[in-house]
């Protein structure tokens, strides 16, 4: 007989030596105590059996031993012979087992710090189990019967985490009493990061070995508790994310705790003790509100104090959790010095300030307890002194501290060391934050840019690169300071600057020029003169993104010159012998010899560059906005931007032509190499490498549940369906997002890997979702580190199956946010936040909507695969239809095309009676509400639009007025209109002016009409078709019903119910492909509806997915908004961040 499993199953099974005697003496004795456990038998081998594991010396042999005396410990434990009931007699034995027991812990402890790195794994694993039998017994013992944490127990394991005693082993060579790195991990990813008991308990126990434990005699302890906490990347923030617990009987909910009495607050006296432990102390009263927040006219939430409530009741009570972490940081901040070793004691201080912004004043009971703490670090100066401003600057801005000297001892670091330093970006990430309210004082401002000014004389050009586009910044969004680049009124022969006064609002700057600016027009580097121009031109472009610039050096600035290339042939006096000319530009361009290096193609209905005709993708792909403006991405500036600051969304400067070969050689591919061919053509080499790429399109669809990711389906003999829901959702989005989720984590690890600074990149993703964007995103982003992700999506306007899929995800990076309003409102307040440049920056967000340039560039390559899987059936023409709401997987297709997969029929766009699409290829009027309601369509039925807004229909994923990714299409039909200019960035730019003044006239007046030219461009490759809801039921019931059956979603509906509309106009040959967007059971009430009365259909065997039941029923954590207000979802997004 064995007791329960509680332990993982060991990695590694050890091959066992027939002639070791001493693990068959253990394993015999175990078998002796087990059985001696079962008839209750004399367990007095249990001494030899702890005495031989004690003193064996080879890892092997006390590996054996540990377990086997910890079956032998579940046992007794769990026949309860550790109780104290009992005569005299059982008492003796019962203090004899717990002796040995003891012992035995006290073994385990020190093997945590051993030199075998199983060892130190397994004693921690067996500590922690034995904390669960231990608890488990004690509640089950206990009477009455209360939930129950074995104190005394876990207060060893404190110890032996925190002071780590030496390994008991004599061979061990353990040299230092600092926590291994293996054990921290173990500890963190299975206990502490997971489990609110163990965490609250911990908390509780380190703050309490750090008041009684001597640092003089344990130096390690504050820096081992440190290295625990700053890896803690979750907390609880809401009462309802108190749901994990290693001890399960702890997580039964507890009884209320009694209302206070009487009006003044006292505390009620009858409260019961804390239970399974002595009584508190009196510090927790510390953490409790201030008894007169009466007095502050604020109303108190009624619930007890947290110092009166019982431990079941704390470890249930969110103010209970913030008060052990409260107690033990202040505990540790007054200890983190290490005794004549200022470097020590200064780097210990940066550990704690490259958190405390995000991962400790947000938990703090009250985060004004750090001031003094902080404000000691500034006086350290260099990085610890910024880090200490960054927290105080925090502490001032978000808990409304006063603190009158910031930005004077901010002006402190302004010295001539600070552009030589390696911490200068992050001094200019924090200054520029700093100095970003509109409030400050123009003297102030004019103080820190002329300091810089005057600093930069003696700056290397990286420094300089990095103070222009700082200092533009600041004048642009202070035009108070102009002034000090337009100067009339000084000779220049004295500057009235005072460079040695220490108050920046008594240096004369204001009465001053920025003539060290003016001075670098005539720099050695040719970077920085130029750069230094814009001072001189009209303060007319956007503000600079300053992580463009903030991580130069002398090796990048060379690496640029050096690798800039050279548009014009230098003049030379004499011939150049370059050989063959083929071969010449092979090594130019990395061409093929027999491929075509003639002259530019000038068709500019292909906005194709030379290079990329040549070559099939530029080296250096950059992204540009729709709405114009000078600003050139790279492919993860791209991505981790989302949304251009005008507006517009990113499109590639150049559409790369296929390969050569690409027909015969991509035929066989998977979809992973399809997807590695396609997305290599659009991204550099030099920004992810062919192997990355493959890494991470591998792990983005190795959870597919199909081997081809997006199947192909034959429904008919010229009708196929494209099924891209085969992903961990269930919808075509996840595709894109599972990708998108990596890339995002992919860019920020290699962002932070490089920082020289200490300082961490963290993204804030915001996206609006009418269905399946939410619950992709959400699962292609859970979990991720240095993400968090917000979704708004319209209340009570997505299905009850896409809704749970959202709501159920509890992971601690994860915020679902319910809006009151329709889809639409929800994409406008995505936009606004984008938009408001402050807090994008502040708050670094990112887009996972289709208005990201990532999410097409995945979707394009289903199409290449569905093409070649139909070509091994027929060599017809082929159509793709599409479900379109936002107009993201349409275009994604039309890009498929444009780079050369043969699509000789127009592309189909499918909309339901939300037809702004519809409308559009109709009249060529992009309008919300339709101005000609009398205008038939080709159902039959009135293309009518209510002015409220948004109908709701069976198909609520496409129940959009305005399709964001409808602007990309536009631009490229604005640029083949532009006339009268030959040279394409003039026609970039004239086409970006167009589409900034239509987007412009359509948020005005909520529509715009597009010439004529245009709009036969847009026929040209697109036809579209309206479809009813009536409709989508009569075809989901035909398809079930025909041969094939088929079960399908209303939005795959709407699309066969055009297809069959759109074939009229093809030719006979052709074969349509209906792109099939979500599975059916995601939209259980329209196929229900659709297929009542028929008696072959039953939805659990027909539609419903396994994954699926019991959805409905799981536990839901959402954000309630009241109404489309911008402003009410950056309070929540400032709060949870």
């Amino acid at each position: 007989m064995r007791g329960p499993r509680s332990l993982p199953p060991p990695s590694k099974k050890r091959k066992l030596s027939n002639d070791s005697k001493a693990l068959q003496t253990i394993q015999d004795t175990e078998q002796q105590l087990t059985r001696a456990a079962a008839n209750n038998g004399s367990l007095n081998p249990l001494a030899d059996l702890l005495d031989l594991t004690c003193s064996r010396k080879d890892s092997q042999e006390v590996s054996k031993g540990i377990y086997a005396l910890y079956r032998v410990f579940v046992l007794v434990i769990s026949n309860g012979k550790l109780s104290v009931a009992g005569d005299e007699s059982a008492k003796t034995v019962k203090a004899w087992l717990w002796d040995r027991l003891n012992e035995y812990v006290d073994f385990l402890a020190g093997l945590v710090k051993d030199e075998e790195r199983s060892l130190r794994v397994s004693a921690l694993q067996i500590l922690f189990s034995l904390q669960k039998h231990l608890s488990s017994a004690a509640t089950k013992y206990s009477s009455p019967s209360v939930p129950q944490f074995h104190i005394s127990h876990f207060r060893k394991i404190v110890s032996a985490l925190l002071l780590c005693p030496s390994s008991p082993r004599k061979s061990s060579q353990a040299s230092d009493t600092y926590i291994d790195a293996d054990v921290l991990q173990v500890f963190h990813e299975t206990w502490f990061s997971v489990h609110d008991d163990i965490r609250w308990f911990f908390l509780r126990e380190a703050g309490t070995l750090l008041t009684t434990a001597s640092t003089k005699e344990h130096p390690q302890l504050p820096v081992n508790l440190l290295r625990i906490l700053e890896d803690l990347t979750t907390f609880p923030t809401e009462s309802s994310e108190l749901n994990a617990w290693w001890i399960s009987e702890l997580g039964a909910k507890p009884p209320k705790p009694k209302a206070a009495k009487g009006q003044d607050g006292e505390d009620d006296d009858g409260e019961d003790e804390p239970v399974g432990d002595a009584p508190e102390d009196d510090w927790r009263k510390f953490f409790d509100d201030d008894k007169t927040a009466k007095d502050t006219g604020k109303t108190k939430a009624p619930g007890a104090r947290v110092h009166t409530l019982t431990i079941h009741q704390s470890l249930h009570s969110l103010p209970s959790h913030r008060a052990v972490f409260t107690r033990t940081w202040l505990e540790l901040l007054s200890r983190l010095s290490v005794a004549n070793d200022a470097t020590a004691t200064k780097a210990l201080a940066t550990r704690v300030l490259n958190i405390m912004h995000r991962g400790i004043m947000p938990h703090l009971t009250r985060p004004m307890l750090v001031m003094d703490w902080i404000g000691a670090c500034v006086d350290y100066g260099g990085t610890v002194g910024l880090l200490a401003l960054n927290a105080l600057f925090v502490l001032m801005k978000e808990y409304n501290l006063d603190y009158p000297s910031f930005y004077t001892r901010l002006y402190a670091f302004l010295d001539r060391n600070l552009l030589h330093l390696k911490h200068r970006a992050r001094f200019f990430r924090m200054t520029e934050l700093f100095l970003s309210s509109t409030h400050l004082p123009a003297t102030l401002l004019a103080s820190f840019v002329k300091r810089l000014a005057r600093l930069s004389l003696s700056a290397p050009p990286a420094g300089v690169i990095i103070l222009i586009p700082f200092t533009y910044n600041i004048l642009k969004r202070h035009p108070a300071l102009m002034v000090m680049i337009n100067r009339t009124d000084i000779d220049g022969s004295e500057d009235p600057f005072l460079p040695t006064e220490s108050n920046p609002l008594s240096t004369n700057a204001l009465s001053s020029s920025l003539w060290e600016l003016q001075s670098h027009q005539s720099h050695y580097h040719s970077g920085v003169s130029t750069l230094v121009k814009v001072f001189s031109e009209a303060f007319t472009k956007p503000g600079f993104s300053m992580e463009d610039f903030l991580d130069h050096t002398y090796g990048t600035l060379y690496d640029t010159e050096a690798n800039r290339k050279i548009k014009k042939e230098p003049a030379l006096g004499a011939s150049l012998e370059l050989g063959d000319q083929a071969k010449v530009a092979a090594k130019l361009f990395g061409c093929n010899e027999e491929e075509d290096v003639g002259e530019e193609d000038s068709d500019s209905k292909k906005i194709i560059s030379a290079e990329a005709q040549k070559c099939t993708s530029s080296p250096t792909m950059k992204y540009f906005s729709t709405r114009g403006g000078d600003q050139e991405l790279s492919f993860e500036e791209t991505v981790l931007t989302g949304l251009a600051p005008n507006g517009g969304l990113y499109i590639p400067v150049d559409i790369p032509s296929l390969p050569e070969n690409w027909e015969s050689e991509w035929k066989d591919y998977s979809f992973v190499d399809l997807s590695v061919a396609v997305l290599s053509l659009y991204i550099s080499r030099e920004e992810i490498s062919e192997q990355e790429l493959r890494d991470l399109v591998e792990k983005s669809y190795a959870g597919f549940r199909h081997p081809d990711v997006t199947p192909l389906k034959k429904l008919g003999e010229k009708k196929y369906a494209l099924e891209l829901w085969h992903g961990p959702t269930w919808a075509f989005k996840d595709v894109a997002l599972q990708l998108l989720g990596n890339l995002f984590e992919f860019f920020l690890k290699r962002r932070n890997s490089r920082r020289t600074d200490g300082g961490i990149d963290k993204l804030t993703v915001v996206g609006a979702t009418s269905g399946d964007t939410g619950s992709a995103a959400i699962y292609g982003l859970r979990n991720k580190a240095n993400i968090s992700i917000f979704i708004l999506h319209p209340k009570g306007r997505v299905s009850p199956i896409q809704e749970a899929q959202m709501t159920t995800v509890t992971d601690a990076n994860v915020h679902n946010l319910a809006v009151k309003g329709t889809f639409d409102d929800c994409q406008d307040i995505v936009k606004s936040l984008f938009s408001d440049t402050e807090f994008n920056a502040t708050h670094r967000l990112g887009a996972v909507n289709s208005i990201n340039w990532a999410r097409i560039l995945a979707q394009t390559v289903y199409y290449f695969l569905a093409y070649f899987h139909l070509r091994r059936e027929t060599q017809s023409e082929v159509q793709f239809v599409v479900p379109t709401g936002n107009f993201g997987d349409i275009l994604a297709g039309y890009y498929a095309k444009r780079m050369g997969l043969p699509m000789s029929a127009q592309l189909g766009v499918a909309t339901n009676a939300n037809d702004i699409l519809a409308r559009f290829w109709k009249t060529g009027r992009y309008e919300k509400v339709d101005s000609a309601p009398e205008l038939p369509v080709s159902d039959g039925k009135q293309g009518t639009q209510d002015a409220s807004g948004v109908k709701e229909t069976l198909s609520p994923a496409m129940d959009i007025l305005i399709s964001s990714n409808f602007e990309r299409l536009l631009w490229y039909l604005a640029f083949e209109s532009v006339e009268g200019a030959s040279d394409v960035k003039v026609r970039r730019a004239k086409a970006g002016e167009i589409i900034d003044g239509w987007m412009g006239k359509m948020k005005k007046d909520g529509k715009v009409e597009v010439p004529v030219k245009v709009l036969e461009s847009a026929r040209r490759d697109f036809c579209a078709e309206r479809v009813s809801d009536e409709e989508t039921l009569e075809t989901i019931k035909s398809h079930f019903l025909g041969s094939p059956s088929y079960v399908v979603d209303p939005h795959t509906a709407v699309g066969l119910t055009a297809a069959a509309r759109m074939a009229n106009y093809n030719s006979p040959s052709t074969v349509q492909i209906v792109l099939s967007t979500a599975h059916p059971a995601k939209f259980s009430e329209a196929v229900s509806q659709a297929l009542q009365g028929s008696s072959q259909f039953n939805f659990d065997r027909d539609v419903m997915p396994e994954e699926f039941k019991g959805l409905l029923q799981k536990e839901r954590r959402v954000i309630d908004v009241e109404g489309p207000d911008v402003e009410l979802v950056k309070r929540v997004i400032e709060k949870y961040v």
